[in-house]
């Protein structure tokens, strides 16, 4: 309890004086576009394909005109995908086009290092038109005062190309999130925009790519560092050169990703939201100032948060939930409450133990579905098995390890949200998020249930802490298929991970 409370009062602190201030006016981290569905400006495209879209993004590197903006948390650039992204990126700044990449610096991108954009910048340099791509990383130096510092990372993910169309979501920059990874993958969920909408997506980019806790690349380095990266940058170069297992990858991506993308539904939103918390915590100002003011100014840049208890507490009949992790937090938790209490069909959906990649997040939901389903509330863990349907290019894939990583809310039968805020206390107090908001349009929503729904069949339903069935009806392990060695190092987890629960 003494540790849990001192927890909790070392994320206050950090919270506390935390965030940048900014005007009233929350625009453009917060942006709603009513349309007319007859002449809509804007067009959204559902992305549950891992394939579709990598496909997605490797056209709009092709269609691209003037400038390619790129932000992720994890980024993997020896990833097969990600070579294809960087290989296209680095053909479109050799022919002139303005490349950014935006990347968190903590422990999701250490694989992304400056000799990586310095190998890709001395290809693109014996092209005459070449404009060189520039990094930056977001958050590279944490608090030496406060170590929770550490968790205020950049989740959000933006593939954005000339203020006209681009995607959003869950998906990082690496092979689990577009059904490559011979070991493990995660469905996954995305969103692509085409209309005035990108241009305020831009401006949020580009509010971060400007701040004061984004470091630009020179700054991301000392001089051992740069000697390091000065010898291997010949060596790096080489490696990001097209070969022919990249053209044997591109080839089958082309193929089955148009087949896959020309399936994903698409369409309008009477209502279209986008909403992105502001960035994150002010190292210089920590602990000065006036305590309430500066935890307003917290509150006021949880944008992501409010939309969606606001969404929420609007639900009438039912509420689909697909997150990560499922770590309940006192919002959560209040608006779960509220909604059982009026009656409203609550389903929450994420990760089994089989098919988790955290044993401390999986010993929180375990600790607690009980209570919810005890609210009369239906919870579903993923099986760890591919689903039925999800086309992949290499049979290695299909009998890899899965998980689901969407973060995906459907409203009744008309609304839903699509963006990288997971149920847990990293987005709901730490992690900078973003996601797209669709009001009002039944024929889409009904699509993306669909997709959910395939992805509720291949899950096991629990009942009770000990018993759980598959979609067949049969009796199974509320566990998933594991050993009992990994129940025991759950086990073992659950003690350590309620004294850290503020944290996750």
């Amino acid at each position: 309890m003494l540790l849990n409370n001192f927890l909790k009062t070392l994320t206050l602190l950090t919270l506390v004086s935390g965030f940048e201030v900014f005007a009233e006016n929350d625009f453009p981290f917060l942006q709603t576009i009513e349309e007319n569905l007859d002449h809509p400006q804007n067009s959204v495209q559902i992305l549950s394909s891992g394939i579709a879209a990598l496909e997605r993004r490797l056209q709009l590197i092709d269609e691209a005109k003037e400038s390619i903006s790129v932000e992720s948390y994890i980024f993997r650039p020896d990833d097969r995908s990600v070579r294809l992204i960087l290989q296209g990126l680095l053909k479109r700044a050799s022919e002139g086009i303005k490349v950014r990449i935006l990347a968190d610096a903590g422990p999701g991108t250490w694989q992304l290092k400056t000799e990586h954009i310095d190998g890709l910048n001395q290809l693109c340099k014996k092209r005459p038109t070449c404009r060189p791509i520039e990094i930056r990383f977001y958050n590279h130096v944490p608090s030496a005062f406060f170590i929770s510092s550490l968790n205020f990372r950049n989740h959000r993910k933006f593939f954005l190309v000339d203020d006209r169309v681009g995607i959003t979501g869950g998906r990082n920059l690496a092979d689990e999130y577009f059904d490559l990874d011979h070991v493990y993958n995660f469905l996954d969920r995305d969103v692509a925009i085409t209309g005035p909408m990108i241009k305020t997506m831009s401006l949020a980019f580009d509010m971060f790519w400007n701040s004061s806790l984004t470091d630009k690349m020179e700054k991301h380095r000392d001089q051992k560092q740069k000697n390091y990266w000065t010898e291997n940058v010949p060596t790096i170069a080489n490696s990001f050169s097209v070969n022919d297992a990249d053209k044997d990858l591109r080839e089958k991506v082309k193929n089955l990703g148009e087949k896959v993308l020309a399936s994903e539904p698409i369409g309008s939103c009477k209502r279209l939201t986008f909403v992105s918390d502001k960035s994150g915590w002010k190292r210089s100002d920590a602990m000065l100032g006036d305590a309430d003011l500066t935890r307003k100014d917290m509150e006021n840049a949880r944008l992501v948060r409010k939309q969606l208890i606001e969404h929420a507490m609007k639900v009438r009949k039912s509420i689909i939930v697909s997150s990560t992790y499922l770590i309940e937090t006192e919002n959560s938790e209040n608006a779960l409450k509220s909604l059982s209490d009026r009656g409203v069909e609550i389903t929450l959906m994420s990760n089994s133990l089989n098919s988790s990649d955290g044993f401390q997040v999986s010993a929180m939901l375990y600790d607690k579905f009980p209570d919810w389903l005890s609210r009369g509330i239906s919870v579903y863990l993923h099986s760890g098995q591919m689903v039925e349907g999800t086309e992949v290019v290499e049979p290695e894939v299909g009998s890899s390890r899965w998980g689901t990583h969407a973060k995906t809310h459907l409203y009744d039968n008309d609304s839903f949200m699509i963006g990288s805020y997971n149920m847990d206390n990293r987005s709901s107090f730490y992690n900078t998020e973003a996601a797209v908001f669709c009001d009002g349009n039944e024929d889409l929503a009904a699509k993306l249930e669909e997709s959910m729904e395939r992805r509720i069949n291949n899950s096991i339903q629990l009942f009770d802490k000990d018993t759980a069935v598959d979609s067949s009806g049969k009796k199974v392990s509320v566990y998933g298929n594991v050993n009992y060695s990994k129940i025991l190092k759950l086990l073992l987890w659950t003690p350590v991970s309620k004294l850290i629960k503020p944290i996750l």
